[in-house]
């Protein structure tokens, strides 16, 4: 009887181990949480408020756009992918809290993330048929795929207030971003603030002027060149 006992608490304490051993591991994200601002300015909304490098006074009326393949760079440089895409309107909360999960934890130096879609996902009905994605399509004429950014609004041109739309599309136009910052991510839920700066779009390396570069971009070469090299640090993280 001793013996019997002896050989079940053996039994009961390895299948223990056991089910310890094989438990699931729990999920680890990352949320960020999206604002936006003009220079030191937090974002409003229909307001001439804002100068950017070209002297243009301008306000902001619509910010939408995609925010695909966020990559986590590690203090080797190797990079973890975390995301696919998601849209991202600035008026409207529910879109201003991205959550992936990450596979790795641990020390990191800085992100990289695009403004648009890759090829693969920019293809007219590419996208799920949802309201925002069929308001994004791009004109079948022009080549078809989806806007990758619509930023729109008035600008000061005198005494009157012309208006002006930013739109990216097309694939040699994605927008290459990426921010620097030491950060630590720990198992379980992590968040951190992704902090996009509209003056940005305008100031480096190429001054944006809509006098000279045009208030309206989409179709036009040079003037998406301009906004998809001076996207590459519009964002910070903090």
């Amino acid at each position: 009887m001793k013996n019997y006992l002896i050989i079940l608490l053996l039994l009961t304490l390895a299948s223990c181990k056991k089910d310890e051993e094989e438990a699931p591991k729990a999920d680890d994200y990352l949320t960020l949480n999206l604002s936006f601002r003009v220079g030191v300015n937090v974002l409003q909304f229909d307001t001439l408020l804002y100068t950017n490098a070209a002297g243009n006074e301008y306000s902001v009326s619509r910010l939408q756009f995609y925010l695909s393949n966020i990559q986590l760079i590690r203090t080797d440089s190797s990079l973890v992918d975390i995301s696919d895409y998601s849209y991202v309107d600035a008026r409207e909360p529910s879109t201003l809290k991205i959550s992936n999960k990450i596979p790795d934890t641990g020390d990191f130096i800085g992100m990289k993330m695009q403004v648009g879609l890759d090829s693969i996902h920019n293809i007219t009905n590419a996208l799920p048929a949802t309201i925002e994605n069929i308001n994004m399509e791009w004109p079948v004429p022009m080549g078809g795929g989806y806007h990758f950014m619509k930023f729109e609004g008035k600008y000061r041109d005198g005494l009157d207030e012309p208006g002006y739309a930013m739109h990216l599309g097309k694939n040699p136009y994605l927008v290459q971003a990426v921010t620097w910052k030491t950060f630590n991510l720990s198992a379980g839920n992590n968040a951190m603030n992704l902090v996009m700066d509209l003056n940005e779009w305008y100031d480096h390396p190429q001054v944006y002027d809509f006098n000279v570069d045009g208030n309206y971009s989409m179709g036009v070469g040079a003037a998406m060149t301009k906004l998809s090299q001076n996207g590459t640090d519009i964002f910070t993280l903090q």
